[in-house]
């Protein structure tokens, strides 16, 4: 997992992993880009799909605290409260994931996030913000405080709409278009090609993670991480590149074409 420099980028660093719609697979890039980077840096993964947020079941933690807990106490709102909220998991990354309790779950606002958001990057070296595929003000808010924004989309016509349709909306909110890597997940055999989604959406596809049943399956029954049920896998080769991929050189596309003209 390194740069094209060959060393982690210096200083602490925030990503938003945000899906185009729902089913794109936001948590488990978000989990295993953790697991990969927690080999060298101090990471943190922090659930703000509010409602629907799974990450901890999906790699089988049971936290007794919660970000719930951080929002409804802002007044101790400091590092040391947030390194105990958080809970380790054995793959060295820290997590910060919803509560099981779904009648606990309120959704707060952008301005209620912000200064987890920012306490959370002084704490941890990278900071992973799991989205999830909603544009609510709180992923909305995690996307503006991040350095980039990764926007995780499948090769389907509905998800590639909705993906435009979010880069609409983000360069909106003043967020500067070379902050978004393009990743296209579950990318099988025919179907359009990682040259017409950059010609359709303006911007360069960073990475593509490859469509593998087998891994996925193997996963979700497990509440295992990628590398530690499926090391040998082509997913699982795909995501230990993904880092590199997305801090390389991307190739220049031409200017962007309305997306809503070819689909």
């Amino acid at each position: 997992m390194q740069d094209a420099e060959g060393q982690l980028p210096n200083g602490h660093r925030m990503l938003a992993v945000l899906g185009a719609k729902g089913g794109c697979g936001t948590t488990l890039v978000a989990a295993s880009l953790a697991a990969e980077l927690a080999v060298e840096q101090a990471v943190c993964v922090l659930d703000l799909d509010f409602g629907k947020g799974d990450l901890a079941g999906c790699i089988d933690l049971w936290p007794g605290r919660t970000l719930h807990d951080l929002l409804g106490e802002p007044g101790r709102l400091d590092a040391d409260v947030m390194r105990g909220t958080a809970v380790t998991h054995k793959g060295g990354f820290s997590v910060l994931a919803q509560p099981h309790d779904l009648s606990k779950v309120i959704l707060p606002s952008a301005e209620e996030i912000k200064p987890v958001l920012h306490l959370a990057r002084q704490c941890w070296t990278v900071v992973i913000t799991d989205c999830g595929a909603r544009a609510d003000e709180v992923a909305l808010a995690a996307a503006l405080a991040a350095d980039e924004v990764i926007l995780l989309t499948t090769p389907h016509v509905s998800a590639l709409r909705d993906a435009g349709r979010k880069i609409e909306l983000l360069q909106r909110l003043e967020l500067p278009k070379n902050k978004i890597r393009l990743v296209v997940n579950m990318r099988g055999k025919g179907g359009i090609s990682a040259t017409a989604i950059a010609e359709q959406l303006g911007l360069p596809v960073h990475a593509e993670l490859p469509l593998d049943p087998g891994a996925a399956e193997a996963v979700d029954f497990s509440g295992r991480l990628l590398r530690d049920q499926v090391p040998g896998s082509p997913l699982h080769r795909a995501m230990a590149r993904l880092w590199t991929q997305l801090y390389g050189e991307p190739e220049p596309v031409a200017p962007a074409q309305p997306w809503w003209k070819r689909w």
